[in-house]
């Protein structure tokens, strides 16, 4: 007797939505703690096919990407070996895919990834909103989200690029990122890892069927 029968679907479905929210903001306050806490994992990190990886990542989100109407377009080497924990690399790329199909209405978002030298670079790039140049300056803190990210998506946990930024930090690297408002942006990540890149003859892929 609480809620008229004719809103309990809809209160059913609010209900839903925040205890999604409130298991996706868990989800990544353990994360975020598991980074800061364990550093040293990194020490003496296995080599992992990181195009292989990427693949299985973009999968997870290509069904998200074309009920959105949204291309996810992939650039990567044919095979690409680095030494880094691949739970790391996998949380990288997610979090940062994940942010921008958040944030793109329209157009496409596109994920490089390659090695040169002992760097190894990763890229993705979308057609979003957009950060303004104020807003910029906090992204990477944890729980802030801008006022055009909330009116874009209401939901959101704000600790995605503070993930990203910890995860960096770990291995001593960077990430920058470019963008304009009602443009997109562009987020670079660079790790100084040992990086070999294992490209086949037929050279590098560049496809949306990844």
């Amino acid at each position: 007797g609480y809620v008229d029968p004719e809103e309990v679907d809809d209160y059913v479905a609010r209900l839903d939505d925040r205890a999604s929210q409130l298991l996706a903001m868990l989800d990544d306050l353990l994360e975020l703690a598991h980074l800061k806490n364990r550093q040293a994992d990194v020490e003496h990190p296995a080599p992992v096919d990181a195009a292989a990886l990427l693949k299985r990542v973009v999968a997870r989100f290509r069904p998200r990407a074309e009920a959105h109407g949204l291309d996810l377009i992939v650039n990567l080497p044919a095979r690409l070996e680095v030494a880094v924990q691949p739970t790391h690399l996998e949380s990288l790329w997610s979090h940062l895919i994940d942010n921008a199909l958040l944030y793109t209405p329209g157009g496409r978002v596109t994920v490089t990834a390659e090695a040169e030298g002992d760097t190894f670079t990763i890229s993705v790039s979308d057609t979003g909103i957009g950060i303004s140049m104020e807003e910029l300056r906090r992204i990477f803190e944890e729980f802030y989200r801008s006022d055009a990210a909330r009116e874009q998506v209401e939901l959101g946990t704000g600790l995605g690029l503070p993930i990203v930024s910890q995860i960096v930090r770990i291995y001593q690297g960077a990430v920058k990122v470019d963008s304009t408002p009602g443009e997109g942006s562009t987020f670079v990540v660079s790790l100084p890892v040992i990086a070999r890149d294992r490209a086949q003859d037929s050279g590098r892929l560049s496809t949306g069927l990844v």
